[in-house]
């Protein structure tokens, strides 16, 4: 909730319903693709000479020509020489607020070599978990006789395959519901430079006879803005639903699979260049199985040149959605971070969350009727939750309202600060909703009721 603004005000991403910390995603996917550039935030690396890593400000570097799900890819490169060593990790993205556990009995990538990786020059490979136990290192090729050079392998390595020569006498195991980092390590010294692409890294079953596609999503549409499109759609009804792969085609070309977005997201920026250009998208779902539905229609696009009263307008209806759509489903309040806790409502923020509702209620980004409906479900959550002498505690599960303590036992009471926050918001909204409707006079009447409670 702390970048709530700047994130929406970027139009990086908006939530088409509340992301889920537990969803297919999260329990599945480690990498598949990231927003950054360069290199890889959630990784690191070292190297002792004479055996060398490429590294860049200390992570591994992003490929971005060559990938197995688009548009990026994390690359390993390295050379392994007596007398020298080299480790570079990947870490699992773990958001905090989050209590997911991943769910299968393999870790499993796929992987591009420049040249053939067998067992005198592959790297070896181990996993820790978040209690920091790790397992015996194996062959990052597993049970492959080889990774051939310039096409996508999939590397299945079963969690109970990492075993040693002996067994040791701790008594903590590997959690793989735990699992928090995979580490690959120098293997034999042969000497050469070598070059690997790793795409798709998850924690899935090895064997499974899932075959049925998910349903497709629906109501596929775009707007073009002065640098980006924007995707909106309808989420599959399939509960098994992974993730969208977004397809583009521009200029009558065939269409070409450009990005993917999680499930809980029903919106994606698409940032093509130059002004002008008229691109046409579908999209699909995809199920942990990797199972594929069909394609959405076809719906088209074309970037422009945009006023500053046009951008001062995306700027507001983006900064609006991450509220409207991000929405606690019960709470109608923003959640501190998307994804994250799915029930952890921020008091602060939904204050300005408030806010925005107004603005976005008052350009027409939703009717005043949907706005009203919206600002009544607010006020009667709030009603309703934990108050200490009428001060809301920073954080509120959104089913219950009831007080979270996430920084310690005695954060149980309330917070004066972000109490302020929403009230400045209700205040605010107590004189924009003024008509005489039901709707309207019960949310008068239920933030006058608030603010003189508060102490």
């Amino acid at each position: 909730m702390r970048f709530a603004i700047l994130l929406a005000s970027a139009t990086i991403v908006s939530l088409g319903s509340a992301a889920l910390a537990n969803s297919v995603y999260e329990r599945h996917v480690v990498f598949d693709n990231t927003r950054g550039t360069g290199w890889y935030l959630y990784s690191a690396g070292e190297a002792v000479a004479p055996s060398r890593i490429e590294l860049v400000n200390g992570k591994l570097p992003l490929e971005t020509k060559v990938t197995h799900s688009p548009p990026n890819a994390i690359r390993l490169s390295w050379t392994s020489k007596q007398g020298g060593n080299w480790w570079a990790s990947i870490e699992t993205a773990r958001i905090w607020g989050t209590q997911t556990d991943f769910s299968g009995d393999a870790l499993t990538f796929w992987v591009y070599a420049d040249s053939n990786i067998d067992a005198g020059s592959s790297p070896r490979i181990l996993l820790g978990d978040l209690k920091g136990v790790s397992n015996p290192a194996i062959d990052l090729i597993g049970s492959l006789p080889k990774i051939p050079a310039k096409t996508w392998t999939k590397v299945v390595l079963p969690f109970a395959g990492f075993k040693g020569a002996t067994e040791g006498t701790s008594d903590e195991k590997f959690d793989p519901g735990q699992f928090a980092r995979m580490t690959i390590v120098q293997g034999l010294d042969d000497g050469r430079p070598h070059s690997m692409v790793i795409d798709d890294v998850r924690v899935e079953n090895a064997a499974t006879a899932d075959a049925t596609p998910p349903a497709a999503p629906a109501a596929l549409t775009a707007r073009g803005f002065e640098r980006h499109v924007e995707l909106s759609w309808v989420a599959s009804p399939s509960s098994d639903t992974e993730s969208y792969r977004i397809y583009r085609s521009v200029g009558g070309k065939p269409f070409e699979w450009v990005a993917s977005q999680r499930v809980g997201w029903n919106r994606y920026q698409d940032f093509v260049e130059p002004v002008g250009v008229k691109p046409a998208y579908r999209i699909t779902a995809v199920d942990a199985a990797g199972n594929e539905s069909p394609v959405t229609p076809t719906v088209k696009a074309q970037t422009r040149a945009m006023t500053d009263d046009q951008l001062m307008t995306m700027i507001q209806e983006a900064q609006f959605r991450y509220y409207w759509d991000g929405a606690h489903p019960k709470a109608g309040m923003g959640l501190e971070i998307t994804p994250g806790n799915p029930d952890q409502v921020a008091m602060g923020g939904s204050g300005f969350g408030v806010m925005a509702l107004i603005v976005g209620t008052d350009r027409g980004f939703v009717t005043r009727a949907q706005g009203a409906e919206r600002m009544l479900k607010i006020v009667r959550f709030l009603k309703s939750a934990d108050r200490f002498h009428g001060v809301w505690p920073h954080f509120l599960n959104g089913n219950t309202g009831k007080v979270m303590p996430v920084f310690g036992k005695y954060d149980d009471g309330g917070d004066l600060i972000e109490t302020a926050f929403m009230m400045q918001g209700l205040l605010t909204a107590r004189q924009y909703f003024t008509r005489d409707t039901p709707a309207e006079r019960e949310i008068r009447d239920t933030i006058t009721s608030l603010w003189k409670g508060v102490e």
